[in-house]
């Protein structure tokens, strides 16, 4: 009921309030138990506050402010510092998987759980050495990172702050990753004087050459690296005097490895990175083979950029290797490793090889079987040892020099195109030597900057090039094209070369050729003529023109004598054909008759430019008739 609404109501002159009359009884219409609720309700907020009840005197305003009062007290007001600043709640336990609220505190918590910082686990020493420039020479981080991982029981992540981290050794512990700012920001380099390996995985050198798998409980998975830099800080007897002289920069045995984001390995005096697990495949996730690799970049180290001897079956963005002393880089495979890759988006290899002499170890060596996307060697070679590799797209610039170009002894390979030139300083090398069996080249387009060097070597059986096209080699004695196996089915063009095709030998071999000779000292072919089972489609244009079918015919020959004739057809073959590989046939003679002539023919002889042909009538014409003979030659 409102009281300053009823008949009864007065007004406070001090205060200006209307109220209703204490003289006055209170109206019917509220009962006295409303009454008491209003009352008592009002008494337990006074009673919350700890503030005694008081009677009322309008002209005591402390008698009707002390609701108010209490309010004040036991709420806080909107305007107060309770209601200020961030708002804050009580923390949850640790794993409530509740739906209350989740403070910054219980968030940063859960993360702590698998991610730790370097910086909380270096000494206060070590972290004012690491921030000093420049940092001490004594300056170690080895025990630092030790320390963060043994604050991972369970695995995660070992967050890298940015700048340079000297350490003498860091073993990465099982289901531990170190986790950089990015390759320029977070750079991890091995001590001077150190002469070991680096970065390696837990029992690494118990473990390397050992074949165990994840059923052993000394082999680590699931460890590795992610957005970093590694410097192996390799001795240089000018600008590095007290650097390093051995040592792999990275070393990993086991499943799982993960290399991720973008990491570099370079300046090492050994390998820049080593992989390697058993060749024995496990059926626990522990233990899952494959290799989980992103961006890897590796140059500038004094052994190979990398070598892969597994997990077998691995994946792996791009790889990026220049300016390593040995294979920028080599997959191996054995009965105890596998350094097989299901898949590779790109390998691209430069300038690597120079530093071991005889430098024959340049570009990539596949000895485990991988598929590629985009391969790419700059003044690098390809060598492929294992079967069934896949390479779907090959650019090779600048091949040769210290030994063949592509090199391919593997079986059952296949590579989609591949688009090159031989360099400038290679003399005496072939572009492409393919020694295995049932290899096949989509298009193949191949010249070279020095003509002092030969084309593509064919020595596999069943080899097919869909498409090839060869041009340049035309120093004297040079070759594009040279076949000697069988079953090969070969088309394509050849242009401005010394000899475009030398057929060593073989047998059931297909060749579809088109020839341009640019100057009368050049070859369109060579070696022996095609055999019964081969089937040969040559064509030659230029200076020396011709092909490897023809249909010819003699001239007027006398068909009014029975006496014996010998006639000689010239040709233009580019092989001298077989007799066997020739059909003759007497045309219709002149003047016209149709009298029925019996003639005794046979091909005598062959030469590179004609056809012997010895024949006698049986019947002789009438006076003054002659004929011709036909040959139809198809090597």
């Amino acid at each position: 009921m409102n009281y300053t609404d009823s008949l009864d109501r007065v007004t406070h002159t001090p205060t200006g309030h209307t109220m209703h009359s204490d003289t006055e009884a209170i109206p019917t219409v509220q009962s006295a138990n409303d009454t008491n609720m209003v009352i008592w309700s009002l008494m337990e907020l006074l009673g919350a506050a700890d503030i005694p009840g008081k009677s009322f005197n309008p002209d005591d305003p402390e008698s009707y402010t002390l609701l108010k009062k209490a309010m004040d007290s036991v709420y806080a007001k909107l305007d107060g510092p309770e209601f200020s600043g961030p708002p804050t709640a009580p923390t949850a336990p640790a794993f409530d998987d509740s739906r209350n609220l989740a403070t910054t505190e219980y968030v940063e918590r859960a993360i702590e759980l698998h991610t730790v910082n370097l910086l909380s686990h270096m000494t206060p020493q070590e972290r004012i050495d690491f921030a000093t420039r420049p940092q001490p020479l004594e300056l170690d981080l080895q025990a630092a990172f030790s320390r963060a991982q043994a604050a991972l029981p369970n695995g995660g992540y070992v967050e890298l702050p940015v700048g340079v981290m000297p350490a003498s050794r860091i073993t990465i512990l099982r289901k531990c990753v170190l986790r950089g700012k990015g390759v320029a920001s977070s750079i991890i380099r091995q001590r001077a004087g150190s002469n070991q390996d680096f970065i390696i995985s837990e029992n690494f050198q118990v473990l390397t050459g050992s074949k165990l798998t994840i059923n052993d409980p000394r082999v680590p998975s699931w460890f590795g690296l992610v957005d970093l830099h590694v410097d192996g800080n390799r001795f240089n007897a000018t600008t590095n005097p007290t650097g390093n002289t051995v040592g792999t920069g990275v070393s990993f045995y086991g499943p799982a490895q993960i290399l991720g984001g973008k990491v570099m390995v370079r300046n090492c005096a050994g390998r820049g990175i080593y992989t390697e697990d058993s060749s024995i495949a496990s059926a626990v996730w522990e233990g899952q083979e494959e290799g989980q690799f992103e961006n890897i970049i590796v140059r500038d180290n004094t052994g190979d950029g990398w070598l892969s001897r597994g997990p077998h079956n691995s994946l792996c963005k791009s790889i990026t290797s220049g300016f390593n002393g040995g294979w920028g880089f080599k997959s191996e495979e054995s009965d105890e490793y596998s350094g097989s890759f299901d898949a590779i988006g790109s390998l691209h290899t430069y300038g690597n090889g120079r530093a071991i002499l005889p430098s024959v170890r340049t570009g990539a060596s596949l000895g485990a079987i991988c598929r590629i996307g985009k391969l790419i060697t700059d003044g690098d070679n390809l060598t492929i040892e294992a079967s069934r590799v896949q390479i779907q797209t090959y650019r090779c610039y600048n091949m040769g020099a210290a030994r063949d170009g592509l090199v391919w002894n593997g079986h059952e390979g296949f590579i989609g195109a591949m688009n090159g030139n031989m360099w400038s300083n290679s003399v005496g090398r072939a572009a492409v030597v393919i020694n295995g069996r049932r290899n096949r080249i989509g298009a193949a387009l191949i010249s070279t900057n020095n003509p002092d060097n030969d084309g593509f070597v064919i020595n596999g059986v069943s080899t097919q090039i869909d498409g090839i096209n060869i041009s340049g080699f035309n120093a004297a004695g040079r070759t594009a094209l040279s076949l000697n196996s069988s079953k090969c089915r070969i088309t394509g063009e050849i242009t401005n070369s010394s000899i475009a095709f030398n057929y060593v030998g073989g047998a059931s071999n297909i060749v579809d050729l088109e020839i341009s000779t640019d100057r009368e000292d050049q070859i369109a072919v060579t070696g022996g003529r095609p055999g019964q089972s081969d089937r040969f489609s040559i064509r030659s244009t230029g200076y020396n023109s011709g092909g490897t079918s023809a249909s010819i015919m003699s001239g007027a020959i006398a068909m009014d004598t029975t006496a014996p004739q010998i006639v000689t057809i010239p040709h233009s073959l580019l092989y001298t054909p077989a007799r066997e590989q020739c059909a003759m046939s007497l045309l219709g003679g002149s003047p016209t008759s149709t009298a029925y002539v019996i003639a005794y023919m046979q091909i005598t002889s062959t030469s590179p430019t004609a056809i012997v042909v010895n024949y006698r009538l049986v019947t002789a014409g009438p006076p003054g008739t002659v004929a011709r003979i036909g040959i139809r030659v198809a090597l």
